[in-house]
């Protein structure tokens, strides 16, 4: 069902053509940064009511920043400014847009936690523009809100984007598990589908690091006196009382009501975006299938190892009518190729960063999609015999996962080959400037 989602007749003229590796670093950029995701709440910092030709901004210059008040909007594209000089006196002058910007405050989408992502709680907002009050922001609670939910909608629609096309660039640790489910599979944690064990790990990996489940479920099932304050959980956080725990009120209270229902904005823009405002029903897809097959299927490996990588790799050799040529070829893969990716993607140091340099490059992506979910994926290392020159360096191919090495492949010399690696990486790994 997935593969058959198509775009409208509607937006044909609209799209971009998408060889592949842009799409997938930015993507895979997006993932990288949500944590610095947000909403930009803009205000003047004297205090006074904004009106529409009155805010204040500050002057961008070549030696400071200095504020000004915005007196108005002019025909051609440019503003008339004032500010206040060092004598006290006021100067009004006429300046381009691109030449000040509105103070502004941010309010992240998400906040960052050991088990990946968490999105906003909702009173974040309110408690935000309640706080800026005496700096008078110039959009209203309702207006910060709409503008948190567009953008929550357009990540919803990045997964789905995601997920049609194959691009398994999102690390599986993007988001934790009990929002994972909620999203993508409408299962919560007060609903008897989503197993207690499971849940106990879930909500662990989020908000209850100090504890290991066995110990909470062990209390759950006796006549225990224990409350979630006993085990150093400071319930203020999910505004409830300290009850004595049970499996029922850990399930509704403290992870359904204090993870989920405080998180109703993020979390149901989030599934708006996904489902197309409801007309494609990816939970019914979804919802049959275990958590675990979904980031197999739709996520890709937060961690890589060097056999993860020699695993995926198929060699294009280049038909030469030399036999001695092919068989070069042949052990340049098997032994002097995958001897490098196993011994520098073995290193403590910077190992992983070698991998994720290495993938990113062939595919613009610094991830692997779980091999059992996707088996189709495949990195080509193909060898031009046009080319034999030992100081031209690999090139990649993002749109079909291909690294094209020179014919004469450097002789068979590992460190020379790993120089011209390592430069290629300089110019190729972020090629596209989207960080």
């Amino acid at each position: 069902m997935i593969a058959d989602v198509r775009v409208n007749g509607s937006a044909e003229g609209m799209m971009a053509i998408d060889e592949g590796g842009p799409a997938t670093q930015f993507i895979t950029e997006f993932g990288k940064h949500m944590g610095e995701l947000a909403v930009l709440v803009p205000i003047n910092d004297d205090g006074t009511a904004p009106t529409e030709d009155n805010s204040k901004v500050q002057l961008k210059t070549l030696r400071r920043k200095q504020n000004v008040t915005l007196v108005k909007k002019r025909d051609n594209d440019s503003y008339e400014i004032a500010f206040k000089e060092t004598d006290g006196s006021i100067t009004k002058k006429i300046v381009r847009r691109d030449n000040f910007e509105v103070k502004k405050v941010p309010i992240l989408l998400f906040e960052c936690r050991v088990g990946g992502y968490e999105p906003q709680v909702d009173e974040k907002f309110e408690n935000v523009i309640f706080k800026l009050r005496k700096y008078s922001p110039t959009l209203t609670i309702e207006q910060v809100k709409q503008r948190a939910k567009v953008m929550y909608r357009a990540i919803g629609r990045i997964f789905l984007h995601c997920m049609v096309d194959g691009k398994n660039v999102f690390p599986s640790t993007v988001l934790p598990r009990v929002y994972m489910n909620a999203i993508l599979r409408n299962c919560y944690p007060h609903s008897n589908k989503y197993n207690y064990n499971e849940l106990l790990l879930d909500a662990k990996a989020v908000e209850f690091p100090g504890f290991e489940p066995d110990m909470l479920k062990t209390i759950a099932d006796s006549d225990s006196d224990l409350t979630m304050s006993n085990l150093g959980i400071d319930v203020e956080r999910f505004n409830c009382e300290d009850k004595i725990i049970t499996i029922d009120n850990f399930r509704e209270t403290y992870v359904y009501y204090g993870m989920i229902r405080r998180r109703d904005l993020a979390i149901n823009a989030i599934k708006n975006g996904l489902t197309l405002n409801g007309k494609f029903p990816i939970h019914a897809v979804l919802k049959s299938m275990p958590i675990e097959a979904i980031e197999r299927l739709i996520f890709s490996k937060a961690e890589i190892t060097p056999e993860d990588v020699i695993k995926i790799l198929d060699p294009i050799y280049s038909n030469h009518t030399i036999p001695t040529v092919k068989d070069g070829q042949m052990k340049f893969f098997d032994s002097t190729l995958k001897g490098i990716i196993q011994e520098r993607g073995s290193r403590k140091e910077d190992g992983q960063e070698f991998l994720h340099d290495f993938i990113e490059f062939i595919t613009g992506s610094k991830f692997l999609p779980s091999i059992q979910g996707n088996p189709g994926f495949r990195i080509n290392i193909a060898f031009n015999c046009t080319e034999t020159n030992t100081d031209n360096l690999p090139t990649a191919h993002t749109c079909i996962n291909t690294m094209t090495i020179p014919g004469g492949f450097y002789n068979g010399d590992a460190n020379v080959f790993q120089e011209r690696l390592d430069k290629a990486f300089s110019y190729g790994v972020s090629r596209f400037n989207m960080e």
